[in-house]
């Protein structure tokens, strides 16, 4: 699927890998179905939704999906993607979309979901279920007292992958 400003276009592998490269783990083998956002599928109202019915928050939204679907990232302006609750206690959140959203991104892009209360970042196998291509990895329900700011080199200069019983 080639998406532009000006419509959606199917096109076969073929097609597209005379000009471009592409991931065997990018093919995300099965049927796809263009339907028309207006009539038969709101995923935009959706996220006009999610985002609280602001304008503001939807535009931003849309920005932040974008960045996500976009396989070019420059290390200079290297970014983490973080979606939270609109409230103090998390207790009171939840239900808000963010899970949908990661699953939609999933399906479209692919990408992997770790558990955030027992995720280390530090820890020697903590990306060991990462494989080579993969666009994002989503760490759900982050702990409170992560430490965020240890993440900058893994988001600017790539991160380490140890699996266990393999070189």
């Amino acid at each position: 699927v080639v998406v532009t400003k000006v419509g959606i276009e199917l096109k076969d592998y073929k097609t597209i890998l005379k000009d471009n490269v592409i991931w065997a783990s990018q093919v995300i083998n099965r049927i796809f179905t263009v339907y028309n956002t207006d009539e038969d599928f709101n995923f935009k109202l959706f996220l006009w939704y999610a985002s609280g019915e602001s304008v503001e928050k939807f535009t931003y939204l849309c920005s932040i999906i974008g960045y996500c679907l976009h396989r070019y990232k420059d290390d200079a302006f290297a970014k983490a993607v973080m979606l939270a609750e609109e409230v103090d206690d998390p207790k009171q959140g939840g239900g808000a979309g963010k899970g949908l959203l990661i699953k939609a991104l999933q399906l479209v892009i692919g990408g992997m979901t770790v558990d955030g209360e027992s995720f280390k970042p530090d820890g020697n196998f903590a990306f060991q279920r990462y494989t080579l291509g993969c666009p994002f990895i989503c760490i759900n329900d982050a702990a409170k007292n992560t430490q965020w700011d240890k993440w900058k080199s893994i988001i600017t200069d790539g991160l380490t992958v140890d699996v266990k019983n393999k070189n």
